[in-house]
């Protein structure tokens, strides 16, 4: 296979990792700003998901 078509397959790949990456990220974002909807806290949130309670707000402010 030549070089290029190596770089074409890869960025391929990468396109479409791009792609779940967005999806899945949008599915947790939803999932957090429900979870505080319903009363979890961020600090709990945090947590389980091994983020700072910053992040978590800022997810739930950007969703």
């Amino acid at each position: 296979m030549s070089t290029i078509k190596v770089a074409k397959a890869a960025q391929d790949r990468l396109v479409a990792a791009n792609q779940k990456f967005i999806h899945v990220a949008a599915e947790r974002d939803a999932a957090l700003k429900a979870a505080r909807q319903a009363g979890v806290s961020a600090q709990e949130l945090a947590a389980r998901l091994g983020l700072s309670r910053q992040q978590v707000h800022k997810i739930i402010r950007v969703a």
